[in-house]
């Protein structure tokens, strides 16, 4: 991120958080996106605001920025219901030649806390369906593009390639026959021999990536924190134990989901959680 994209955005956030108007609330955004704050500073909340965020690193501001574009979506846009709560939103861009291979990824990619939405598999959709895939495109925290023949002639996929980078999201390439091109062309593609192995890439991409690996932390620890059985306690364990990206905020989750029953009370979990949280703070 440039000096300038970062004063542009520090400045939206600011007028964004301040319409909150109530400083224990902007608090607890700012808490909750690891950003510092502070009890006695003289000066009003848009002041105030500046100050804590300015220090912030770029992807909790990124992050905060997601946040709050998702809280002023019109109201008869976010009626759609297209993303599982708490999971990391994957919009996946193709041709309606890749549609079924794009339906067997977004199943596969549920084993990884990543909810997905195929774009456009009409050649003419309805005004309905353009509105769902806007609000897509203007929700989700990354976009893959599965990129088979044809895929640059496209008007549809180059419109969703297009919008997302003027959201400076990631994109992951996916390369089926056609490489990547024009704004994409930077990026080198993914190549791999199987569905099973797609999704696979495409997690382990998203855990590294300075874009979105802090998204995805987040979304393995929500699933964790709500397991509901000892067995899906210990399966999703297998999950936050592939976490590479840790900061102090979401081992204080970790520490935290102990006092959840089913987390504290199944097999080895409290055990293998302790272990993650020494290997965190003897890094």
């Amino acid at each position: 991120m440039t000096a300038s994209e970062r004063v542009k955005l520090i400045t939206q956030i600011a007028y964004e958080l301040n319409k909150l108007g109530n400083r224990s609330i902007i608090d607890l955004t700012l808490n909750e996106f690891g950003i510092t704050t502070f009890e006695n500073f003289n000066g009003n909340n848009f002041d105030y605001i500046l100050n804590q965020i300015q220090l912030a690193e770029n992807i909790n501001l990124e992050d905060l920025s997601a946040h709050l574009e998702n809280n002023i979506v019109t109201p008869e846009i976010s009626t759609f219901k297209i993303w599982k709560e708490g999971n990391f939103r994957l919009f996946i861009s193709n041709l309606p030649s890749s549609e079924n291979v794009a339906k067997e990824l977004k199943i596969n990619l549920e084993n990884f806390c990543i909810s997905s939405y195929i774009g456009h598999s009409d050649i003419k959709p309805t005004r309905a369906m353009e509105d769902e895939i806007e609000y897509g495109l203007n929700t989700c925290h990354a976009l893959v593009a599965l990129m088979t023949p044809g895929f640059h002639e496209s008007d549809w996929t180059d419109q969703e390639i297009g919008l997302i980078v003027g959201r400076n999201k990631l994109i992951v390439p996916i390369s089926m026959g056609q490489e990547p091109y024009g704004f994409i062309g930077k990026f080198q593609a993914l190549k791999v021999s199987s569905n099973d192995n797609l999704a696979l890439s495409i997690f382990e991409f998203l855990s590294t990536n300075l874009k979105t690996r802090k998204r995805m932390s987040e979304s393995i620890l929500f699933k964790f924190e709500n397991s509901r059985s000892w067995n899906s306690a210990k399966k999703n364990m297998d999950l936050v134990e592939k976490i590479i990206y840790w900061d102090s905020h979401l081992i204080n989750r970790l520490e935290g989901a102990l006092k959840e029953y089913y987390i504290e009370s199944a097999f080895d979990v409290k055990t293998r959680i302790k272990n993650v949280i020494y290997k965190y703070k003897n890094s």
